[in-house]
């Protein structure tokens, strides 16, 4: 059985990382529904030492933000995309 505060520590991690990728997410047009979510995300994070958690759910919390990363990979790639079209075309 992993410690609280090992499983704190990582999801710890996994907000941060996320959290880190809001200057970037401001610049993507598709991101203005996700940005609203980070001030949730900002109170996890501050109060996240008073939350209870398992390893189920870190895992499961884990295992999302990998795919959030893998997804978000797709829309900054599209993105760029968009944008060097734009300015190929003015």
């Amino acid at each position: 059985m992993t410690s609280v505060p090992r499983l704190h520590s990582r999801l710890r991690s996994c907000l941060q990382a996320i959290l880190e990728l809001e200057p970037e997410l401001k610049t993507l047009r598709a991101a203005g529904p996700l940005l609203s979510e980070f001030t949730v995300l900002k109170d996890i994070y501050n109060r996240l030492e008073t939350l209870l958690v398992q390893e189920e759910d870190v895992k499961r919390i884990e295992e999302a933000t990998a795919n959030f990363f893998e997804e978000l990979k797709g829309s900054i790639k599209q993105e760029a995309v968009v944008r060097s079209d734009q300015r190929y075309l003015q």
